[in-house]
């Protein structure tokens, strides 16, 4: 009987841990949500710099295109074309 009082005791224990181990766990992901949520892709800071990035790289095909027209510029030069469209017509619909 004794024993089985201290087994007891020991998984009372353990399962206790466990919780208390849930819960650090839980609160540890909420915190790094949090964290992550504010330096998301959708950050204005992020957003200009890659924009800015967009325009150099189409100005980059646009210059490759006029220095050497082939399908695979042209292909090149209509994709991110195609990409500033859609920024358009977005940017028109949110407004």
């Amino acid at each position: 009987m004794f024993l089985s009082r201290q087994v007891s005791r020991v998984l009372v224990l353990v399962v206790l841990l466990f919780a208390g181990a849930a819960i650090l766990l839980a609160m540890r992901i909420s915190e790094r949500q949090e964290i992550l949520s504010q330096a998301s892709r959708y950050n204005l800071v992020w957003l200009v710099t890659q924009t800015t990035n967009e325009i150099a790289r189409f100005g980059s095909e646009v210059g490759a295109y006029v220095a050497e027209p082939s399908p695979q510029t042209a292909s090149l030069l209509a994709s991110a074309s195609r990409f500033w469209q859609a920024v358009r017509l977005k940017s028109t619909v949110a407004t």
